[in-house]
Formats: C-alpha cells, sequence, structure tokens
C-alpha cells in the first residue's frame, strides 16, 4: 500500500517525471517484499508458513525483474 506521501509526491508529478517515480518505487518495494518473503521461508517458526512464503519468492522475483525493466527503459 502506497504511504500518504509517496502519493503526495506522485500526484505532483505528470508524463516521465511520473512514470519514472512510479517504476522506482515499484522496484523498491518488490525488493522489500522479496527479502521479506525469503526470510519469511527460512525463519517463520512454522513449516506451513515457511513452505508457503518459499513458494511466493519466485513471483515475487518476476515482478522485480519487471519492475527493474521498466525503470531502465524510463532511464
Amino acid at each position: 500500500m502506497i504511504s500518504r506521501s509517496r502519493n503526495n509526491v506522485l500526484k505532483a508529478l505528470i508524463g516521465p517525471a511520473f512514470d519514472q517515480e512510479f517504476a522506482r518505487l515499484m522496484v523498491a518495494d518488490h525488493q522489500k517484499a522479496v527479502a521479506l518473503m525469503e526470510k519469511a521461508s527460512k525463519s517463520a517458526g512454522n513449516v506451513s508458513i515457511n513452505q508457503w512464503a518459499s513458494a511466493k519468492v519466485s513471483a515475487l522475483e518476476k515482478h522485480l525483474k519487471h519492475a527493474k525493466s521498466l525503470l531502465e527503459r524510463k532511464e
């Protein structure tokens, strides 16, 4: 979920500046999501949660790769 301050930054931007900032935010957020799921897959303290989190890492890494490709096109 986007924070109020991030939302305000995006509201102030238009065109390529908006696209660039949005892509940058998506990369940062997906990096955090991958790290959280990797951590949960190893140390959640519950085998079911560990397995669930482990299964999600691959999809999140694909999303991160896509977000990075968007960012690279905007730079």
